[in-house]
């Protein structure tokens, strides 16, 4: 028993076809805005850091380094982060630059910090200038040692001048002890100019205009491919319109197709010929096999240009080479067209069946070069072909033919806007709906079913079989085996095209080169 697929993975896979379907749309619009807004949006300039180091050392009276002196050190670094950054400091610095900016301004662009476990101070400066950038943090860094030293140049005087009053005899001891409470200073790193910018691009509005842009993309794909009419699934239409089997014929090209029209006899090992071997299989299946009662298939769609005649033609070919006898009938008055196929003069034909009933069939059968296969062709174009097929010889005509022959293939008009197709469903055992998979809507294909069997009066049900005409074989999923089969196909006919040219190409030149031997 074959298991219908779950609902789910059907909508998996159509939501999944559509993004396919419309993988450009997807992937180059949000590309192309995000391109668009990174372009036109301001881009700020950029940014230079240069970075300046200095040493700080507190001694004890001792001359032996000590872990005291180091934490003090290091507190007094930390002191000095903040103190670096105070307004007399950066007015200076600001003076001896010539700086066209207040301090509060200068200091937001300067940061102070210790190197973590140790007494350094990092003085970092930031400008779009980076000369001017590595010109802030060293003079940042040497107007706060000069400074400090020229405090403590006022406190060694300040002490001797105590001292003085006091008349202390030694105060060397004093002025020690306080120096060292103030540490020493040393520029261990001049700034240097930077070539790297520290400020990157600003792709944030460009990125979130990507992200806005793919979801706008990814609505669109489900809006253009709802008002496009792409069908959907196969397995989809089937449960959806009721229909009786659905079989999909790929796209191909004329050079894939070859001369002949008729894809069955353009190659035995033809794949393109398989969805219509196909088609015959489900006739069978619902006609009842080989043993079953002649029958009589209507061919149609619902507009032009949908490949009617040409499902019309294989399917009645790849009947006939199943050794049935089969006629094919033009029924489509007003464009008739299987004539072409076959080379046929199109004077007499259906439309003289159908106004002159009394004439055998026979008259208007024309033999084909496919063993069992007859034709009928339609007759000269006639823009009165309602009135002829209104007539109530025209079930009498279609029984007639149908207890000649095995199988009655009709091409008839498309569905819309002509009531041609409906006259003869009455007469017919089924009808095969052509479809063309980028262009009828599935509204359309709902409109035809039912149609269809609304006109049928019989007791027995009109089995209605659905042709997806034109599937492309990039779509996913259902057609991804015609794909990777018909290219596996191809891909061994070029290389047999190619060696067979090399072949022919070798033997003129060893040709020509036996006649210059001979001359």
């Amino acid at each position: 028993m074959k298991m219908e697929p779950e609902a789910s993975d059907l909508d998996l896979r159509y939501y999944l076809e559509v993004l396919i379907n419309w993988w450009w749309l997807v992937l180059l619009l949000p590309l192309l805005v995000g391109l668009v807004v990174f372009l036109t949006t301001p881009q700020a300039s950029a940014l230079y850091e240069a970075e300046a180091r200095i040493l700080v050392q507190q001694r004890g009276l001792s001359t032996i380094l000590n872990w005291s002196d180091i934490d003090a050190s290091e507190y007094l670094a930390r002191t000095y982060t903040e103190l670096i950054t105070e307004s007399s400091v950066l007015e200076e610095v600001a003076h001896q630059l010539a700086l066209n900016m207040s301090w509060e301004d200068l200091r937001s662009s300067i940061s102070v910090s210790t190197v973590k476990g140790t007494s350094i101070l990092e003085i970092r400066a930031s400008h779009s200038d980076a000369d001017l950038a590595a010109k802030i943090a060293n003079t940042v860094a040497n107007v706060f040692i000069n400074r400090t030293e020229e405090t403590r140049l006022t406190d060694v005087a300040r002490l001797q001048a105590l001292a003085q009053a006091l008349n202390i005899e030694d105060p060397s001891l004093i002025l020690q002890a306080n120096l060292s409470a103030l540490g020493s200073l040393t520029l261990i790193r001049e700034a240097t100019r930077s070539t790297a910018s520290i400020r990157p691009l600003h792709l944030g509005i460009p990125l979130l205009a990507m992200v806005l842009a793919g979801i706008v993309a990814v609505v669109g794909a489900f809006v253009l491919e709802s008002l496009g009419g792409r069908l959907p699934l196969p397995e989809q239409l089937k449960t959806s319109l009721g229909l009786d089997g659905v079989e999909v014929v790929p796209r191909w090209s004329k050079r894939q197709a070859g001369a002949p029209r008729s894809v069955i006899t353009l190659n035995p090992g033809n794949p393109m010929a398989e969805p219509y071997y196909g088609l015959l299989a489900r006739l069978d299946a619902l006609a009842g096999g080989d043993g079953g009662p002649n029958k009589v298939i209507l061919v149609t769609s619902t507009s032009p240009s949908e490949g009617k005649s040409t499902t019309a033609v294989n399917l009645a070919h790849a009947l006939a080479l199943a050794s049935r006898r089969v006629l094919l009938v033009d029924a489509d008055m007003r464009n008739p067209d299987i004539h072409k196929w076959f080379g046929l003069p199109n004077q007499q034909g259906f439309q003289n069946l159908l106004a002159l009933p009394d004439k055998t069939s026979g008259e208007g059968l024309s033999s084909t070069s496919v063993p069992g296969l007859s034709v009928i062709v339609s007759g000269m174009a006639t823009t009165q072909p309602a009135e002829l097929l209104a007539r109530g010889s025209t079930r009498g005509v279609v029984e007639a033919l149908k207890r000649e022959f095995a199988w009655v293939i009709v091409d008839c008009p498309p569905l819309f806007g002509l009531s041609d197709t409906l006259r003869l469903v009455p007469g017919a055992d089924g009808v095969v709906l052509v479809a063309d998979a980028g262009r009828t809507r599935s509204e359309d294909l709902e409109r035809a079913a039912n149609a269809l069997r609304e006109v049928n009066h019989r007791a027995a049900p009109l089995f209605v079989i659905l042709v997806l005409n034109k599937v492309p074989l990039r779509r996913f999923g259902y057609y991804s085996y015609y794909r990777s089969y018909y290219k596996s196909y191809y891909r061994r006919v070029e290389t047999t095209r190619r060696r067979r040219w090399r072949t022919g190409a070798l033997d003129t030149m060893v040709g020509w080169f036996r006649l210059s031997r001979r001359d």
